[in-house]
């Protein structure tokens, strides 16, 4: 994967040689990343390429408070309007930086909302890559701004029957901890929902157990059904 080999060489060397590489590579990727949907200037590939990259070195941006303060503002005012980019991955990245800065603390109780609105509006998306990385962004932003919790109870009907479509047309085994966790949090507002949850979800079980134990395409299926089982255990 190019992708993840090119963030690798640069946390490594970002890791290796601090001083000499942090701030020329922040630097350059916030000016290729600050132009927006709309503008003539707007190149949605070079773009993705910028916040790839921050993204890939977000903990050594994260834990020197030079840059972290500087992130919440790239965030909204650079970030979030991607959700209007014509280009669909584009939503995928903002889901992605989102979720790449998931330790960052908003100190705006305004921003962290933008956040959820714009990361909710992505999982609502038709293509399923982008409303997977929604989903693992909301449960990380969840888990991190604890304040924005309640932002989300009612929305959480759709929300949850968005995670078991993405489950059955997935498989994937990040949505089953996200499910498990939304379950955790909401315990007392998804009682009511509590059978038919449960329901969807031993469909989901029954159907993730069926796997070939010598195909390596199918190992992500053991993990997704313990996953299932614990959200399981978490409604009862």
């Amino acid at each position: 994967d190019p992708e993840t080999a090119a963030g690798f060489l640069i946390d490594n060397l970002i890791e290796k040689r601090p001083k000499a590489t942090l701030e020329s590579t922040v630097g350059k990727c916030m000016a290729v990343a600050q132009v927006l949907p709309g503008d003539p200037q707007y190149n949605p590939r070079h773009k993705d390429g910028a916040l790839n990259i921050l993204g890939s070195i977000a903990e050594h941006i994260v834990e020197r408070k030079k840059y972290a303060a500087l992130m919440e503002e790239f965030i909204v005012k650079w970030v979030l309007p991607e959700v209007e980019s014509p280009a669909p991955f584009m939503h995928r990245r903002l889901c992605c930086f989102v979720d790449s800065f998931s330790e960052l603390r908003f100190q705006s109780v305004e921003s962290a909302e933008r956040v959820l609105a714009a990361v909710l509006q992505c999982l609502k998306s038709e293509h399923i890559p982008v409303s997977v990385a929604a989903a693992i962004a909301l449960q990380q932003q969840l888990d991190t701004n604890e304040h924005m919790q309640p932002y989300v109870e009612g929305e959480l009907e759709w929300i949850i029957g968005k995670l078991l479509e993405l489950l059955r047309d997935t498989d994937n085994d990040d949505l089953t901890d996200v499910m498990a966790r939304l379950i955790e949090i909401y315990a007392e507002q998804l009682a009511p929902y509590g059978i038919q949850l449960a329901e969807e979800l031993a469909r989901a079980f029954e159907r993730l157990r069926h796997y070939d134990p010598s195909n390596e395409a199918d190992q992500h299926k053991v993990l997704a059904a313990q996953g299932v089982m614990e959200s399981i255990q978490n409604i009862s």
